[in-house]
């Protein structure tokens, strides 16, 4: 697997309980989908296996990049980016099973409120890593609350939720 001296932060047991869940809700599917009258949704495990080893890929070059680059403005950058594509979706968004969550581009369809949602945590993270603040006065949580809510607010904004 990843050597120590490759990858010292790596919690293994975490990685390794996540592929194994992954790999069984894999299973379910193909399960699911393996009944001779289900043949147009057949390749639906493979679409899995495929975005698997997608996830996996970014995960890695994800991973590779040290921590400290997605403090400060990249954090706020990452944040503007989720944001601006969770407004995109209130205007030009896909209907998905009745929802306008998606935003797409040909085959290629994304629900930006997940990438949203990452990029709320590292810029909380980034704000609450300040520790000349005393996190016990209201004044000083103001900005997080409010960079958590912004997110949540569009999030609640989208139809059909």
């Amino acid at each position: 697997m990843l050597s120590p001296r490759f990858s010292p932060d790596i919690d293994r047991p975490l990685l390794l309980a996540t592929l194994l869940l992954t790999l069984i809700g894999i299973a379910f599917v193909f399960s699911a989908t393996s009944m001779p009258s289900a043949a147009a949704e057949h390749g639906l495990y493979l679409k899995q296996i495929a975005y698997l080893l997608l996830a996996i890929l970014a995960g890695g070059l994800i991973a590779a990049v040290p921590y400290r680059i997605y403090e400060g403005k990249t954090s706020y950058l990452l944040n503007a980016i989720g944001l601006g594509l969770l407004v995109l979706t209130l205007f030009i968004g896909h209907v998905g099973l009745g929802a306008q969550r998606w935003l797409g581009w040909g085959p290629i369809k994304i629900q930006p409120s997940e990438l949203a949602k990452v990029a709320t945590v590292i810029l909380l993270a980034s704000q609450l890593a300040d520790r000349k603040k005393d996190w016990t006065q209201i004044k000083n949580l103001v900005r997080p609350v409010l960079t958590a809510a912004v997110p949540c607010l569009l999030v609640l904004k989208q139809p059909d939720l």
